[in-house]
């Protein structure tokens, strides 16, 4: 799970992978239908971290004549049981699993604007390795020749699309973040001996969805403040934020090496070193993160402390922008 920000689409279904055309003909009416997903692969859910997958729809009526009360219906072959988000057309939630759009009236050469539908991944289970979504169209033709009734119709026309189900390494995360935003982490978000660093992001809300990759690396490279360093890697491509980015870096206390101070440890953003905020903190909007805050949770006497964060250390990091951290 290397390469989040893959797209595999495609218009003419023979010639790429990934996405599937489907065509419903409607005597002199055709309706073409592009489904094609925003990752080829995402994480599975786990214990509160919600994981999406997606996929952009697009209906065009590709023949002569008018084609009326068209619908789209779509279905996923196993969900987290969370109901679907559908951006950018009218798509009752039938089930956890369907949707129903209704796109209406589409006449000779026109297309119905493409919208984004997602569903929360699965939890992990045996066996299960990628979800499918399939569907049909529904509509009725109206013809410029004929007073007859229209027909109606429904038409396997499109699918299965798959998306592969990846399990958790405890380096990686992958999902699709809605316009709502969310909080995507590495392993179980919170440190242990079993692994050491990990990496919490909060996504803000924005206008737009995006594909969310987090990526932890080991890094042995001056590696003065702990028994192994990392680098983590974030990568949230084209999304304008109206809030910061919240990046929670965590080192467990059995990976510190004795005597380390946490206001001695340096944090490096792609080779710079990241400077405290100002106070109070701003909305970073030029791409210089900063360290909002760092915590050693030394005591319970320490505010947010659990048995699980005894000991280790905190930094939490502002910024707008992607890119890689490192804690030497």
């Amino acid at each position: 799970m290397r390469s989040l920000s893959r797209w595999i689409g495609f218009v003419i279904a023979p010639l790429l992978l990934g996405a599937h055309t489907g065509a419903a003909h409607a005597a002199a009416g055709d309706l073409a239908t592009v489904v094609a997903p925003l990752s080829n692969e995402v994480s599975f859910s786990a214990t509160g971290l919600v994981s999406r997958f997606g996929f952009t729809v697009s209906v065009t009526n590709t023949g002569l004549n008018t084609i009326n009360s068209v619908k789209f219906l779509g279905r996923v072959s196993t969900s987290g049981g969370a109901q679907a988000i559908v951006d950018g057309a009218s798509c009752p939630v039938v089930t956890s699993t369907a949707i129903e759009c209704s796109i209406g009236q589409l006449t000779s050469g026109a297309s119905y604007p493409t919208f984004t539908v997602f569903f929360q991944a699965p939890v992990a289970s045996p066996g299960l390795t990628a979800v499918a979504f399939d569907g049909t169209l529904q509509y009725a033709e109206g013809t410029r020749d004929s007073k007859s009734k229209p027909p109606n119709s429904t038409t396997p026309s499109w699918g299965p699309v798959n998306v592969q189900l990846a399990a958790s390494d405890g380096f990686n995360v992958s999902s699709i973040a809605p316009k709502s935003g969310g909080r995507f982490f590495t392993g179980t978000g919170v440190t242990s001996t079993a692994d050491v660093f990990t990496t919490d992001i909060t996504v803000p809300a924005s206008d737009t969805y995006s594909i969310v990759s987090v990526e932890e690396s080991a890094n042995t490279e001056n590696c003065v403040n702990f028994n192994a360093c990392f680098d983590s890697t974030v990568s949230i491509p084209e999304r304008v934020f109206g809030a910061n980015l919240a990046i929670l870096l965590r080192q467990d206390a059995s990976n510190i090496k004795p005597g380390i101070k946490i206001e001695k440890v340096l944090v490096y953003y792609d080779g710079v070193k990241v400077l405290d905020c100002p106070a109070p903190p701003i909305v970073i909007t030029n791409g210089v993160p900063c360290i909002a805050k760092r915590v050693y949770y030394k005591s319970a006497s320490v505010t947010g402390w659990t048995p699980e964060l005894d000991g280790d250390f905190e930094w939490l990091i502002f910024n707008d922008r992607n890119g890689s951290y490192r804690l030497p």
